[in-house]
């Protein structure tokens, strides 16, 4: 048995089945009935769990008397395992999440901090996120439905999370690399609205306009079918700009920090129909550049397209202190 609590910290892990560590060592929970104590006081955390609830969790509504005992029991085991990470309070115990590490809970804050990110390093960041992921939270124990609302909300989470790395995705480009991806995640949640919209706009992008329609009639006969009910009103929506090639389908370029091919945008400079002129960095020289985004629409334009190389020519040709690369 690993020895009383040294004041390093603990690790558990619970997206897979449960595993504690200190200094790296994996540390033995013992059998199922304590270690689901151990996973009610994570999905708790940092509330206290009443000795009852944890009789209950443990041997089910009709817990025997002799539960409560049996609880304290495991606790007390926990404890010689995992030190003081869990301390007494009230009826019940709870885990002093100060002296723990949890991977839900870095699970949660490496998402949190990707809302404060562009697009590559938020895609980069739930990556890391979801590969903590290393099976069905809290595999193999039996709680009695006490576990049931947190695995919900976890897997509501991952979906989520999920969800936004491919936003981020498809803002920097890579809508063919999730085609397939997304394919598996709409049989897997054939009800999830969201997951069909990303599908139809990954589709889109790749230039496969008759599948994303196709992917929106699957789901419309699907719901009627099952549910007896129409897509909702954005679902149609998307429809709607596919079947007109809406220029709002395609990603803009970030404003703020994002590389676009070597350069760096910051400021809105002007906009008109045709385009938008941002002020931009060329970092791998170190200058100030304008970099002018011309719209899908007006870029598919054999006229405007002859009008831009002209330009592009005529630019290239000048080199005046005052002119702005």
């Amino acid at each position: 048995m690993a020895s009383r609590d040294d004041g390093a910290p603990v690790r558990l892990a619970v997206l897979g089945s449960m595993r504690a560590e200190r200094h790296g060592e994996v540390l033995a929970l013992g059998g199922p009935k304590q270690r689901c104590v151990l996973a009610l006081l994570v999905a708790s955390a940092p509330l206290p769990v009443s000795a009852d609830a944890l009789a209950q969790a443990v041997y089910g509504i009709d817990a025997p008397e002799r539960g409560r005992r049996r609880v304290q029991t495991y606790v007390s085991t926990l404890r010689s395992i995992l030190g003081d990470v869990i301390v007494r309070d009230g009826d019940g115990w709870r885990l002093d999440v100060d002296r723990v590490q949890i991977d839900v809970a870095e699970f949660e804050a490496l998402v949190r901090s990707a809302d404060r990110e562009q697009a590559e390093a938020a895609s980069s960041t739930l990556r890391k996120a979801l590969s903590g992921w290393r099976g069905e939270p809290y595999a193999g124990l039996e709680a009695h439905g006490e576990l049931d609302a947190d695995i919900a909300r976890l897997h509501e989470l991952r979906l989520l999370a999920i969800e936004r790395r491919i936003d981020a995705d498809l803002q920097v480009g890579r809508a063919s690399e999730l085609v397939g991806e997304l394919a598996t995640l709409v049989a897997d949640h054939p009800y999830r609205e969201s997951l069909r919209a990303r599908q139809m706009l990954a589709l889109y992008r790749c230039g496969r306009q008759e599948e994303a329609l196709r992917a929106f009639a699957e789901l419309r006969e699907f719901l009627v079918e099952e549910l007896g009910i129409d897509p909702s009103p954005e679902l149609v929506d998307l429809e709607r700009q596919i079947l007109r090639h809406d220029d709002a389908l395609q990603p803009e370029p970030e404003p703020m920090g994002e590389p676009l091919r070597g350069y760096r945008l910051l400021d809105e400079v002007d906009s008109d129909d045709e385009s938008i002129l941002w002020r931009a960095m060329q970092p791998s020289i170190d200058r100030e550049v304008a970099i002018r985004h011309v719209t899908a629409r007006q870029a598919s334009e054999p006229d405007f397209i002859r009008r831009f190389d002209s330009y592009a020519q005529t630019l290239a040709r000048l080199e005046h202190p005052n002119v702005v690369p």
